[in-house]
């Protein structure tokens, strides 16, 4: 008896602890789909659809305000430099105005840097136009129209959604390889830099 409570206290405690962590890093429960019964297209759109929406939504938004703000640190200390290098009279102490320019350079070094290995507006504006395939797609099933049509399809709504599904799923895949593709280019650069 004491045993088994000990071991409870001790399961709630691991809980609470591993619960703190995902509520720190804003980890968030895979939601699956209920194995005793068949999906059906309202799972697939809760559980799978408007995650990857939201997904690309937020991420688009995120590497945008990163771009964004990348850019207005690069333009605003590329602006100060040629102002502190025109300052100098007999009064100003020129190691200093020297030191100013060369942390200044170091900031639009270090942001341009960021920028390039981020690769923020490539992705931003990579995951806003998935978003968009998505959300459009989305449109055209529920309204039945475009290639979800009873012109194209008949009145068979079980194609209708294999197709939202398949069309969906390909849209997905397409921005994971567009990513791939284009961070392995980034290390593929980077390899033949090193080489020379």
């Amino acid at each position: 008896m004491v045993l088994e409570s000990e071991k409870e206290s001790n399961s709630s405690k691991d809980n609470s602890f591993f619960n703190f962590f995902k509520k720190l890093l804003k980890i968030q429960e895979v939601e699956i789909y209920n194995h005793e019964k068949e999906p059906t297209i309202e799972d697939y759109i809760e559980k799978r659809y408007k995650k990857q929406l939201q997904y690309y939504e937020k991420h688009a938004s995120d590497n945008r305000v990163r771009f964004y703000i990348s850019q207005i640190v690069i333009i605003a200390v590329s602006a100060l430099i040629p102002i502190i290098n025109t300052i100098p009279n007999e009064n100003a102490d020129i190691n200093a105005i020297k030191m100013a320019s060369s942390i200044f350079g170091f900031i639009i070094i270090v942001a341009t840097g960021f920028l390039q290995l981020t690769k923020s507006q490539e992705n931003w504006i990579s995951y806003r136009s998935t978003a968009e395939l998505l959300q459009s797609e989305y449109h055209l099933f529920k309204m039945k129209s475009g290639n979800y049509s009873d012109e194209k399809i008949g009145n068979d709504n079980r194609k209708r959604e294999q197709l939202f599904v398949n069309r969906i799923e390909t849209i997905i895949s397409e921005e994971g390889k567009k990513f791939l593709s284009s961070h392995e280019k980034f290390e593929i650069d980077v390899k033949h830099k090193e080489d020379k």
